[in-house]
């Protein structure tokens, strides 16, 4: 009897401390949440429209010399630096990548390794290899030309990676076998000479900046076209540079387009740089605050489609039936770190 009195007792002493905390909001709920629903919540990380951006100046420093090598004549240097920002972060220039590691897409042409194909015919589908994403899915070729740099996702999962980073130019191939629905990703990247200033020396400009642009095509086991880029692919950058004002762009805008053009004396530009969402390349991923892709045609892409990497490929990406689109974000001078997506249905 005693014990159940001192059980009442201790229980009401509780329900009075908890009724106290409550009322100066000293307590937090134990919410009803599973782990199963909170691993879901932590997966659907949303991209919010106002994300601090940070602010560098002047040259990075070379952390790495090369990334990629090649003995033929336009072959130039692949540095990657590092420079910290007004905020105190660390960022890494032209930017972060998985090219040493990742699965290198299949040549169409590529002067680095030989593979000189004149025309997408040439290609032996059945031996390029396939990255499987779902093991019922169906099976899709990717075709591929980037200025400079692209790797490829498919529900976040890392498919592969342009064989050639910088110059000369190349084109490529992928297959991967994935379920509807499926979202596919592309991180592309205009690397740069002057680390942290976005330019490159060209035609003796020692500060010429440079223009990025991707196109891709995408066909069935059938060879019909699934999907190719076109506006409407979403689209967000992430690294601006060169600068002369960063106050171009605002914290509170959606909008990351700066499109203040930069002299040729750049040596001390500046950059903006946000950080990549962890989860983009997932289909609960929120893009509201991206945009469409800005499409530009073969005369603004400008001397990279001149080359036989792409000129061989007209066939492929210039169909009258089915013309893929170049690619890029508002800006494609200053936008050197681009995200792409696209749900397929």
């Amino acid at each position: 009897m005693a014990h159940k009195l001192i059980k009442n007792l201790k229980k009401q002493l509780h329900m009075s401390v908890l009724f106290i905390a409550l009322a100066f909001g000293a307590v937090v709920l134990p919410s009803c949440e599973n782990a199963t629903t909170k691993q879901k919540n932590d997966v659907a990380v949303q991209e919010k429209p106002v994300q601090r951006h940070s602010i560098t100046n002047g040259r990075a420093i070379e952390n790495i010399k090369n990334v990629f090598e090649c003995d033929v004549p336009g072959w130039r240097v692949t540095a990657q630096g590092t420079l910290v920002g007004d905020d105190g972060r660390e960022w890494v220039v032209p930017a972060k990548s998985s090219y040493e590691n990742g699965l290198k897409a299949t040549d169409l042409f590529n002067e680095c390794t030989g593979v000189l194909l004149e025309n997408e015919d040439g290609l032996a589908v059945d031996k390029v290899p396939i990255v499987e994403i779902d093991s019922d899915g169906e099976v899709v070729t990717g075709y591929f030309f980037g200025d400079n740099y692209f790797e490829f996702y498919v529900n976040g999962q890392l498919v592969t990676v342009d064989p050639i980073p910088y110059w000369p130019f190349n084109t490529s191939a992928i297959r991967f076998k994935a379920k509807r629905p499926f979202v596919m990703g592309v991180k592309m990247i205009d690397w740069s000479e002057n680390l942290g200033l976005g330019s490159e020396t060209m035609r003796g400009v020692p500060f010429h900046t440079g223009d990025g642009g991707f196109v891709a095509i995408f066909k069935d086991k059938n060879g019909s076209v699934i999907t190719s880029t076109d506006r409407s692919w979403r689209v967000q950058p992430y690294y601006i540079s060169p600068l002369l004002d960063p106050s171009c762009v605002q914290a509170d805008r959606t909008s990351r387009d700066c499109s203040v053009p930069p002299k040729s004396e750049a040596e001390n530009a500046y950059g903006i740089h946000w950080d990549v969402p962890e989860n983009w390349g997932l289909a609960n991923f929120d893009d509201a605050a991206w945009q469409n892709a800005t499409l530009y045609t073969n005369e603004d892409i400008g001397g990279s489609i001149q080359r036989p990497a792409y000129q061989n490929f007209t066939g492929l990406f210039d169909n009258p039936g089915h013309d893929a689109e170049f690619i890029w974000s508002e800006n494609l001078l200053q936008d050197n770190l681009v995200l792409a997506r696209k749900i397929i249905e």
